[in-house]
């Protein structure tokens, strides 16, 4: 279905506990486990863990990122809506609702795309550190919809037990990765 170094995994997260370092261990190794010869990249507004930068191929620490480093959600988080990004298509804006840390999430993928946008890879996922691993099922799916039908963004709801968390995981195509995440304001 695809070639070797086709697709880019951009995994965002701030593993600031033991907890949170292991769970994204085991999210990357999982990720090789399957894809075993694609691009790992993870970023994060708090220090980089050693043992996550010797199983990626590229590991970015953005220090400028002044958002939280806490989860919380408040009142404000609750209501406020945030456009993203500007799609130019018949005036649509895609626009997401989101919870404070997921500011520091997506400034991490706006990081790593502006570096991974020049490899050769086709299919971009964008994943967080808590993502469960059912996502998995999801990641040959999204790829086939990118090569084969050249669908440019899609998105998949991320549930922990009933509750629904608003973008953890989604993937684009090279054209919607320049145009979408790279046109962050």
């Amino acid at each position: 279905m695809f070639t070797d170094n086709m697709i880019t995994f951009c995994i965002a997260g701030h593993c600031n506990t033991k907890q949170k370092v292991n769970q994204a261990v085991e999210l990357i190794n999982a990720i090789k486990e399957k894809y075993p010869n694609e691009i790992i990249s993870y970023c994060s507004h708090y220090p980089v863990d050693p043992k996550i930068q010797e199983l990626t191929n590229y590991s970015f620490y953005d220090s400028n990122n002044i958002i939280s480093n806490v989860d919380y959600a408040d009142k404000l988080s609750k209501i406020y809506h945030q456009t993203f990004w500007h799609i130019p298509y018949n005036g649509y804006h895609l626009v997401k609702s989101i919870p404070h840390q997921c500011f520091a999430h997506h400034l991490n993928w706006y990081t790593q795309s502006t570096v991974m946008q020049n490899n050769k890879s086709q299919v971009f996922f964008f994943i967080n550190t808590d993502c469960e691993h059912t996502i998995f099922e999801q990641f040959d799916k999204h790829i086939e919809y990118h090569c084969n039908r050249h669908f440019d963004a899609l998105f998949y709801n991320f549930f922990v037990g009933d509750k629904e968390i608003n973008g953890e995981f989604f993937s684009m195509s090279l054209k919607g990765v320049q145009k979408l995440i790279l046109s962050m304001k």
